[in-house]
């Protein structure tokens, strides 16, 4: 697995509000509600990647950690995955954020 490239949450926020209908404060309110109600590790950004679709091109956010569905930034990383189980939004991983609550910066 290629390690994604590591992005300051600040970063993520200027990505995804660049495509989506968000504004980066709003969108960084959200992830600190996030970070104080699930305690990630880290938030991954996904990309839509499948070409047949209308929603090819479009960033969501996945946070990562014990206490959600996906523990690691490794089990987001590894293949494709869907945000609704759909094939038409399959999407990989365009970069990760560490969260506020994780402990050593350097890791994923």
């Amino acid at each position: 697995m290629n390690t994604p490239p590591l992005i300051t949450k600040i970063e993520m926020a200027r990505q995804y509000c660049e495509r989506q209908e968000q504004e980066p404060l709003l969108f960084l309110q959200i992830i600190e509600d996030l970070e104080y109600k699930f305690h990630p590790l880290g938030f991954a950004l996904l990309e839509c990647q499948a070409l047949d679709s209308s929603e090819l091109g479009m960033l969501w956010v996945l946070p990562y950690g014990p206490n959600n569905t996906f523990k690691t930034l490794e089990s987001i990383a590894q293949q494709p995955i869907s945000r609704n189980g759909m094939a038409s939004n399959m999407s990989i991983v365009k970069a990760y954020a560490v969260s506020s609550n994780s402990v050593t910066e350097n890791q994923p």
